[in-house]
């Protein structure tokens, strides 16, 4: 999958699985958007995607809360960005 220059939405970022996710996704070329509903884990994830050399946007939300209203937002918020989304 060519993924060089595009941009994924990434949930449970902040540890285990999702943040391994999206660091292999930055490792491979990708921008990465974070979402978790840990601030400091996604800032922590953030800051090992940008030292990659990638760019990184965090969200705190629980994608899980169909209330939360949350991915329509993210989407029209980047709404330039190519996202697959994962979790």
């Amino acid at each position: 999958m060519a993924i060089e220059n595009k941009v994924a939405l990434v949930t449970g970022a902040g540890q285990g699985i999702g943040r391994g996710i999206a660091l292999r996704l930055a490792k491979d070329g990708a921008s990465v958007m974070l979402v978790d509903v840990n601030p400091e884990g996604i800032a922590a994830v953030a800051a090992e995607v940008e030292a990659l050399g990638r760019k990184a946007a965090t969200f705190v939300a629980n994608i899980a809360d169909p209330r939360a209203g949350i991915t329509p937002p993210l989407m029209k918020r980047k709404n330039s960005w190519a996202a697959l989304i994962l979790s």
